[in-house]
C-alpha cells in the first residue's frame, strides 16, 4: 500500500494530473490549510488524533461556509442575528427529528 501511494504522489509532483486521487487529496488538505501535512508526512499523528483533527477542520470549514451562505440571504437577516453556530437546535430533539 505505501509503495502505491508512493508511486501515485510522484506522479501527481510529476504531472500534477487532476486524474489522480494524490490531487484530490492535495485538493482538500489545501482547502482545510492542512498542506503541512502533505508537505511532510511524519507529521501526521497517531490514526485517531487524525481524525479528529480532520474531522474539527472540516466542521470549521461548514461552519464559515454556512456563515458565508446565511448572510448572502436577505431574509434569513434575523435568523443569522439568532444563531450563531452550526450546530442542532435542541427543539429539534423532540419527535423523533434527531433520534
Amino acid at each position: 500500500m505505501k509503495r502505491v501511494y508512493l508511486q501515485r504522489k510522484q506522479d501527481f509532483f510529476s504531472s500534477r494530473s487532476s486524474n489522480n486521487w494524490c490531487y484530490y487529496t492535495h485538493k482538500l488538505l489545501s482547502d482545510l490549510d492542512m498542506l503541512e501535512y502533505w508537505n511532510d508526512e511524519i507529521l501526521v499523528p497517531e490514526i485517531d488524533k487524525w481524525k479528529k483533527l480532520v474531522n474539527k477542520k472540516f466542521f470549521e470549514r461548514e461552519q464559515i461556509l454556512w456563515r458565508v451562505e446565511c448572510k448572502k440571504k436577505s431574509q434569513l437577516r434575523t435568523y443569522c442575528l439568532l444563531k450563531t453556530e452550526l450546530k442542532p437546535e435542541f427543539y429539534l430533539s423532540f419527535g423523533g427529528y434527531l433520534s
